[in-house]
């Protein structure tokens, strides 16, 4: 928002570059020995996904290439996530399942975006209305809410320790609600959460 309204968004590309390195340096590729707030490169990180979903949207990528070409990028995408996944883990026992985000993790979300992209549903349904309605916000504040979740995780007893397992599930549904009612009850706000400040 700030860059935008101040007309600064030719500062966007190098302010992606620099996140997604942060990011990397700071979880995946720790072992290089950069010392960066994981939690803060995550906050960070929203800004090159964002920038680059936008620029797909704006060159309209889902009419530049087939549903297969789409199909065969998301595949390679989470293949090479895989593949990097094990690679760190054995070259230098990196933690698999502790870490979320890899270097191939941005081509594999490429992928899966313009899949969305490109493939249409006959007719709309509950899922697909909230994916146009609420899938910006709830990317944008789920983290709020995880951060929240860790802490419940903290006091529960071991005996519950199974609930994490659902902390995806869970982060969304509690994600979603608020969201749904902010917009029932104050659309104003609901429009500003969402970008809208004019």
């Amino acid at each position: 928002w700030i860059l935008h309204f101040n007309r600064l968004q030719k500062l966007l590309p190098f302010l992606s570059a620099l996140f997604l390195a942060l990011m990397l340096a700071s979880e995946s590729y720790s072992f290089l020995g950069f010392k960066f707030s994981m939690e803060l490169a995550r906050t960070f990180l929203a800004i090159p996904l964002l920038y680059l979903g936008m620029k797909l949207s704006e060159i309209e990528i889902e009419k530049r290439a087939s549903l297969g070409m789409f199909y065969l990028i998301a595949i390679l995408g989470f293949l090479l996530h895989v593949g990097e996944t094990v690679l760190l883990f054995y070259w230098k026992h990196v933690a698999i399942g502790r870490l979320q985000f890899f270097f191939s993790t941005t081509l594999m979300a490429i992928g899966f975006l313009c899949l969305s992209l490109k493939i249409e549903t006959s007719k709309p349904n509950l899922f697909s209305e909230w994916g146009k309605k609420y899938s910006l916000l709830i990317y944008l504040y789920h983290p709020l809410v995880l951060m929240w979740t860790v802490e419940f995780y903290r006091i529960i007893p071991s005996t519950l320790a199974w609930i994490k397992w659902g902390t995806p599930i869970i982060g969304f549904g509690l994600t979603l609600l608020p969201i749904i009612l902010v917009e029932r009850f104050w659309p104003k706000l609901y429009s500003f959460i969402n970008g809208k400040l004019s």
